[in-house]
């Protein structure tokens, strides 16, 4: 009867204790894990906007405007010949 007694005493200690460490730890674990991962949705936001397609605006030397636009026809998929063709089918009663 001690040993059993003694066994659940040393399992609710031992719970308390890794709930006490957990309550210490978690904020600074929690905290690091969410400034990475900011981090890294910041870089990938600022990748996207430092080489997207959008149209670009140069000066020249007599301080006209000049615009690059991206060529539409490049930006096309061509289709691939073994992919197939889409069929849509009818349900008949």
């Amino acid at each position: 009867m001690e040993k059993l007694l003694a066994t659940i005493i040393t399992i609710v200690i031992i719970f308390y204790l890794i709930k006490f460490i957990f309550r210490l730890v978690m904020p600074f674990l929690l905290k690091y894990i969410l400034n990475k991962k900011l981090g890294n949705m910041f870089e990938q936001f600022n990748s996207y906007h430092n080489t997207s397609s959008y149209d670009h605006a140069d000066y020249n030397q007599d301080e006209e405007i000049i615009i690059q636009r991206p060529n539409k026809k490049s930006e096309k998929k061509k289709p691939d010949p073994d992919e197939g063709e889409y069929v849509d089918f009818e349900e008949v009663k």
